[in-house]
């Protein structure tokens, strides 16, 4: 908690700091890449151990709250996509990867691929919900509607793709 708080004084620090904005930041950046690498890592070796998941999470977030407006990372941005839906938090996930999808700056396969991932996140969030409650009903609308408006997107961005059928079988049922 004393490092998150650290580095959350750090970017507040950056923000103010006028003069020497852009090399703080840079500094930030690259402390906050360390700090999501090495704790990970360690995630990835026990998953059963959440505090390092929470570490990584709150990292990223801190970090990505300034992406766009003095860095651009959209491959940052996709590995916190990853580390959610690897958490199965899924809606998370989705969101994240439909945001890398709308980079304007981004190579064609990443966009591909995060713009899949928010598909497949749509889908295993659905899967994953429980059924008897009436919030799934409002969910599973929010989430069809989602899924059609980023399949449609999809179909169009990307009409050559490995993943067409799939996407169009899953389009017409969803109609």
């Amino acid at each position: 908690e004393q490092v998150i708080s650290s580095l959350k004084d750090f970017s507040d620090y950056c923000e103010k700091n006028k003069s020497n904005q852009i090399e703080c930041f840079e500094k930030f950046k690259f402390s906050s890449l360390e700090l999501t690498k090495k704790w990970w890592e360690i995630w990835q070796n026990n998953k059963l151990n959440k505090s390092f998941l929470e570490l990584v999470t709150n990292v990223f977030e801190v970090y990505l709250k300034h992406e766009g407006t003095f860095y651009n990372d959209s491959k940052s941005r996709f590995a916190y996509a990853e580390l959610l839906f690897q958490s199965e938090n899924f809606n998370k996930a989705a969101i994240q990867y439909q945001k890398v999808s709308e980079y304007a700056q981004i190579d064609s396969d990443l966009k591909h691929s995060s713009l899949y991932s928010a598909l497949f996140s749509i889908e295993k969030a659905n899967e994953s919900q429980t059924t008897s409650s009436q919030s799934k009903v409002n969910s599973d609308k929010v989430n069809t509607d989602w899924q059609l408006k980023l399949s449609e997107r999809f179909l169009s961005e990307f009409p050559k793709s490995e993943h067409l059928n799939e996407v169009r079988f899953k389009t017409a049922f969803l109609y």
